[in-house]
């Protein structure tokens, strides 16, 4: 039924929407295309590239502002219904894109002439091993927490503070990860050698970071009882992280063509989850107008779209060089069949007039719509009143012809009556008189005993009135 799908894109705040066949597949594509990416750098990585002074600090900044309109996102819905787990990794997104601001300060020659010390050297592939390592923890506790990510933890009353808690926290880890790093630098391993090399030690530190991702994806996997695009997208996130830092194995230093491919991967890492939740919030624009302008029961423009519609086609009267008719479809007798057969048989009457009359306005720019309880509008601009009688005659005789029995009919089924309001051209006529006259035609139908169509033409003097 029509009613069943228009409920359907109604969207349910606080919900995660299942992954279908073609997320899983682009999911698929993206996957590989890094596991390629980062294949090359491997073997080819080693080749200088040309160095680009800026291509970090705009790049650095790029995934920064990504993972942190990604947590506000996240963070949006965790206020909304309450997902703990929501919240968790929305933390891990905001305290990567915090590290990423001293990340930038101290590493090497983006600002300015580079450190000298090899204390000040480490500070920056220090902070890049902490949001390697804190991010997949995010997304590992949270789905521990809650493997779907969608069971709303906390009372609503609970929101806000806990909000305030989550955001004040994720500050002071990142805060804390930095002055640990920033007071401890000259007693930390050296990974990073005074030419921008990474030294042998560096291979113990991204064991662990490769490690933790790829349990990270694991929990995911496992835990989720359907996956989710959120989910799936987390995946390919944590996957660019295990790749990136394999590829930093194999990096001979900044500036070679390795060392450009992760940093892609890093904008990869912080954009794929961002680009779905945009996708989703466009789809949920798109939802949200569909249930502001379309009858959920019979599928049909509701009464607004419609009012909005007329009052366009008037507007456009001095480009039509014919007349303009509006029809007004009454189900006859319909609270006794409502009485008689129950409001669901009710609802399914309505919903096949409905279809009816979609099928019986067959230009472009004509407007079905359904106005209220059992009352139908059609809308026919630029037309002739030869042409408005024979709709309303099809709509008439496609209802009748529905069979719907209604024992309370003297018919014996299911009928409508039609009025027609109409003016021709040249007469200017506003939305007001137009539904008098349809309204005062439908009023004679019914006074005709039903089941019929009677027009009324808006005169010169009317017109104006």
């Amino acid at each position: 039924m029509a009613k069943n799908t228009l409920l359907r894109t109604i969207p349910q705040f606080g919900t995660v929407t299942v992954a279908d066949g073609r997320t899983r597949l682009a999911g698929c594509v993206v996957a590989a295309l890094l596991i390629a990416a980062t294949w090359f750098g491997c073997v080819h990585g080693a080749a200088a590239a040309p160095k680009i002074a800026v291509f970090l600090a705009i790049c650095a900044t790029v995934w920064a502002f990504a993972e942190l309109l990604t947590a506000f996102l996240l963070l949006s819905q965790f206020y909304m219904a309450g997902n703990l787990s929501l919240a968790i990794v929305a933390a891990g997104y905001l305290v990567s894109a915090l590290l990423t601001i001293p990340y930038l300060l101290f590493f090497p020659g983006v600002f300015g002439p580079a450190p000298v010390g090899h204390g000040d050297l480490q500070i920056s592939i220090w902070l890049w091993i902490s949001w390697h390592l804190a991010f997949p923890l995010a997304v590992a506790g949270a789905h521990l927490i809650d493997g779907s990510l969608d069971t709303a933890g906390l009372p609503r009353s609970r929101i806000p503070a806990a909000l305030a808690w989550l955001m004040a926290g994720s500050v002071g880890v990142a805060g804390a990860l930095f002055a640990t790093i920033f007071l401890a630098r000259d007693w930390l391993p050296i990974i990073v050698l005074a030419g921008g090399h990474f030294s042998p030690a560096y291979k113990d530190f991204a064991a662990p970071i490769v490690a933790l991702n790829a349990i990270a994806i694991a929990i995911v996997l496992l835990r989720a009882r359907r996956l989710s695009r959120l989910q799936t997208w987390l995946s390919i996130a944590l996957l660019t992280m295990v790749l990136d830092g394999l590829l930093n194995i194999w990096s001979p230093g900044r500036y070679s063509v390795a060392w450009y491919i992760g940093k892609f991967e890093a904008l990869v890492m912080a954009t794929v989850v961002l680009s779905m939740l945009l996708l989703e919030v466009a789809t949920l624009y798109r939802r949200l107008y569909l249930a502001a302008t379309i009858d959920v029961l019979t599928g049909l423009p509701n009464r607004r779209s419609f009012m909005d519609d007329a009052i366009s086609a008037l507007a456009k009267r001095d480009q039509q060089p014919t007349g303009v008719a509006l029809l007004i479809i009454d189900v006859d007798h319909f609270k006794t069949y409502n009485d008689r057969y129950g409001h669901a048989a009710g609802d399914d009457a309505l919903a096949a007039v409905g279809s009816a009359l979609r099928t019986s306005a067959v230009r472009a720019s004509d407007s079905v719509a359904r106005y209220g309880g059992e009352e139908f509008v059609v809308l026919l601009p630029d037309t002739l009143v030869g042409d408005a009688e024979m709709v309303a005659e099809r709509v008439r005789r496609r209802v009748s012809d529905l069979g719907i029995v209604h024992e309370g009919s003297p018919s014996g089924r299911l009928t409508v009556s039609v009025g027609i309001g109409y003016c021709g051209s040249p007469l200017d006529v506003s939305e007001p008189i137009l539904f008098e006259y349809a309204d005062r035609a439908l009023y004679m139908a019914k006074g005709q005993g039903r089941n019929c169509v009677v027009l009324q033409v808006v005169r010169q003097k009317q017109a104006v009135a």
